[in-house]
């Protein structure tokens, strides 16, 4: 291992050392729906109108039989169940399947707006949320190749078989707003995963040690709804805050015991300790800038987002602590993202 890759492993290790702690942040929707749509329903409109291309489409490019079917199911699942944590809207999962084009893999033309009201009517809807196409292409690969072993003391040649897996999905979505009679978004996605194994002894064990395209296709799906379910509506979301533990110097065991508070959510104790250690004269300016560092994890985990820029924007500007750069951009996209749900969210106030 060559020196420059130690030190980063060592960089990495100790990182992950790192204490962190967890917080529930509204993550804005990419885009603004109007105000006056509070309730999706969402339906199924990809199915093929014709089974019989579909079933020639799925010897072709691999599918499994109800692949795509169920496929749809897990995105709207997935969306629904996503749309479910958004203090937006409220979502209603209809379960309707209508038709879409032969293959089901491009836009048919938009539905009628009788049927939409019909929908809305129905289940008491703002608009209707649509799955408008879904498609899916399996692509798996075998080789063989010789390879030296040892086995019995000798060296003998076998043969081993290497394979992969490869499942993109393409789908497409659409929002119908009844009251505007519009078409408010449109959007195509694809995506895709993959599986690969090597050095197997036998292409049946290869092929069933290979991840099953069904279970690819049903893990892109349902991320394509988490996905789109972002797009439209503000949604909860976890994330990780590291912060330090450990410090050298006397402030060693202020440190650690501020950590304890903070990982038993003993907030203001463990925040008194780092405003005592920052304020100190005699600490020394790394120290500092560590408890500044804290100082502005505490405050964001309070939801004083300009507070805890403010201990960011310390703990970098006066006393150098590199990671504090990045956090204090992370800050200012929080605070402006603030601004964009208070505009998304304000018909929920």
């Amino acid at each position: 291992m060559t020196r420059s890759h130690l030190i980063l492993c060592l960089l990495a290790i100790m990182t992950a050392c790192k204490p962190t702690t967890m917080l529930e942040v509204v993550q804005p929707a990419l885009i603004t729906l109007p105000d006056h749509v509070n309730v999706l329903a969402t339906i199924d409109r990809s199915k093929p109108s014709s089974g019989f291309i579909n079933v020639l489409e799925g010897g072709v490019t691999g599918e499994s039989i109800h692949q795509d079917r169920d496929g749809r199911k897990n995105a709207l699942d997935a969306l629904a169940e996503a749309l479910s944590r958004t203090p937006r809207f409220k979502v209603v999962h209809t379960g309707l399947e209508y038709t879409g084009t032969e293959t089901g893999s491009t836009f048919a033309q938009p539905l009628p707006w009788d049927e939409i009201a019909s929908i809305c009517e129905q289940y008491d809807a703002d608009a209707v949320i649509a799955i408008e196409k879904f498609d899916t292409d399996n692509r798996r690969e075998v080789t063989s190749r010789k390879k030296k072993v040892k086995r019995d003391d000798k060296e003998i040649e076998v043969t081993v078989y290497d394979g992969s897996l490869e499942v993109d999905v393409h789908l497409g979505w659409r929002i119908y707003d009844l009251k505007s009679q519009r078409i408010i978004d449109e959007v195509d996605v694809s995506d895709g995963d993959n599986d690969s194994r090597s050095g197997v002894e036998t292409e049946d064990e290869l092929l069933e040690d290979l991840a099953d395209a069904r279970a690819l296709t049903y893990r892109v799906s349902q991320r394509a709804g988490r996905k789109y379910a972002e797009r439209i509506a503000p949604i909860w979301i976890t994330v990780n805050r590291s912060f330090y533990k450990k410090a050298k110097g006397p402030e060693q065991e202020e440190m650690a015991k501020a950590a304890r508070l903070f990982e038993t959510d003993s907030w203001n104790e463990a925040v008194d300790i780092w405003h005592t250690i920052v304020e100190r004269p005699s600490t020394s300016s790394e120290v500092k800038g560590m408890s500044a560092y804290n100082l502005a994890v505490a405050y964001e985990k309070r939801g004083m987002l300009p507070t805890a820029l403010s201990w960011a924007q310390n703990a970098y500007g006066q006393h150098g602590n590199k990671k504090a750069r990045n956090y204090v951009s992370i800050l200012q996209d929080r605070i402006h993202d603030q601004e964009i749900l208070r505009e998304q969210l304000k018909q929920r106030s």
